[in-house]
């Protein structure tokens, strides 16, 4: 430096720097989980003029941040000389863990085949699996669900950060499959008129049917009495097995009280039925044309009754009536005719089944005492044109058809 008077100073300034720029170092923690709060950022400065001070985009104004959540950090470093340094610091979270399922179903009313797939995505493997049900009775820790009933499934996932989700599964099942049979019952004993149509619900239709007669339909017809085995099947297979019994009322049967003919040229033989079985109520049709549940003075023979019931179930018999292998005409050998009104009149038994028949009636010594043509309509009263005859035996011809070898025998009038 010199004056106005030339006079001068010689002296000399030295300038300096930071050794260093400033510059920035970090280590982070990354949150460990989507959306945790556990990332840290470890923030150092070099260089330039200490002390340091910082100021980050959150406020906070330490070297190093922590419980940090994913997403970009600003800081600001300034030195002793005003000397300013920005850096940004990025953190990063893992994806998040997403559970992506294949469900199937119970193919069968408690048939214990659904299952869940899982599929997991995101987070940070490796992972493990807590899974349970509705009544939190299951603990099972594998990733899928096989042969497993209907319920409603929870799994806890973890993953080798320990983050976890927690998601519910439902496996459902179809309706029980119900067969309700609708039986037709057989309408008279014997008949081939009964029938069933089976009524399902639940499963899974179409329904198919397999009878062990070899019908497939749901409605058979035209059945008798008796045990019908069916097996129904859904569209998945299930099935159920039963039986209809078809019943048929009793048969009709008859309990019947024959009267033969008594002598082999009478007709009095009679028929009672009494029906038994059916729906009773019976009504009675006789081939001779009764109604009644008997018929009486008949002959030797044949006869055919048709028995209905309430419903009109029938019953056809026939009946035979036998005959007795006997004489119908029974010739009394004595009367008294003495005017006692007890055996005052000669009275031939079952004579009037003959009405052709004639009596001749002969003394001991061959001479005609008595005689009737065409029928035996006026019993002998022991007399002879209005005169008793005496009492003495006496002997009878009597020819009843001339086919018939007539009869003949003594005849006693006692006084």
């Amino acid at each position: 430096i010199t004056d106005d008077h030339n006079c001068t100073f010689t002296d000399s300034i030295t300038i300096t720097q930071p050794l260093a720029p400033l510059s920035g170092f970090y280590g982070i923690d990354e949150p460990t989980c989507p959306g945790g709060n556990d990332g840290n950022i470890y923030y150092q400065v070099e260089g330039g003029t200490v002390p340091y001070s910082y100021v980050w985009s959150n406020g906070l104004t330490t070297p190093s941040i922590f419980d940090l959540t994913a997403g970009s950090y600003q800081v600001t470093t300034t030195d002793a000389h005003g000397c300013v340094l920005v850096d940004f610091v990025e953190l990063t979270e893992p994806a998040p863990i997403v559970l992506n399922e294949v469900i199937t179903n119970l193919s069968c009313f408690e048939s214990q085949d659904g299952s869940v797939d899982l599929t997991v995505t995101g987070g940070t493997a490796p992972y493990n699996f807590d899974w349970t049900n509705s009544t939190y009775e299951l603990s099972f820790n594998q990733e899928d669900l096989i042969n497993f009933s209907a319920d409603t499934y929870s799994v806890t996932v973890t993953d080798d950060h320990l983050c976890s989700i927690t998601q519910s599964f439902l496996i459902t099942q179809p309706q029980p499959l119900v067969v309700e049979p609708i039986e037709q019952n057989i309408s008279c004993n014997g008949a081939q008129d009964g029938g069933i149509e089976l009524i399902v619900s639940g499963g899974t239709p179409q329904y198919h049917f397999n009878w062990q007669s070899g019908n497939t339909t749901a409605i058979i017809n035209n059945l008798g009495a008796g045990v019908y085995y069916y097996m129904v099947f859904d569209d998945h297979g299930c099935s159920v097995e039963d039986s209809v019994i078809l019943n048929e009322p009793p048969p009709i049967y008859f309990n019947e009280v024959i009267t033969p003919v008594s002598c082999r040229d009478q007709k009095d033989g009679k028929i009672e039925v009494f029906p038994t079985g059916g729906y009773g109520e019976f009504e009675y049709d006789w081939e001779i044309g009764s109604t009644d549940d008997y018929i009486d003075n008949l002959l030797g023979g044949f006869y055919t009754l048709t028995v209905s019931d309430l419903v009109g179930c029938q019953k056809d018999t026939t009946f035979e009536m036998p005959v007795l292998d006997v004489e119908c005409l029974e010739v009394p050998t004595a009367f008294t005719p003495n005017g006692d009104a007890m055996n005052d009149d000669w009275q031939i038994k079952n004579i009037y089944l003959y009405p052709e028949a004639s009596v001749q009636v002969f003394n001991k010594w061959g001479k005609l005492v008595f005689e009737i043509q065409n029928g035996y309509t006026t019993p002998w009263d022991g007399t002879k044109n209005g005169h008793d005859l005496p009492a003495d035996t006496y002997f009878y011809i009597i020819k009843i058809r001339e086919d018939i070898h007539p009869y003949s025998g003594p005849i006693t009038i006692v006084r």
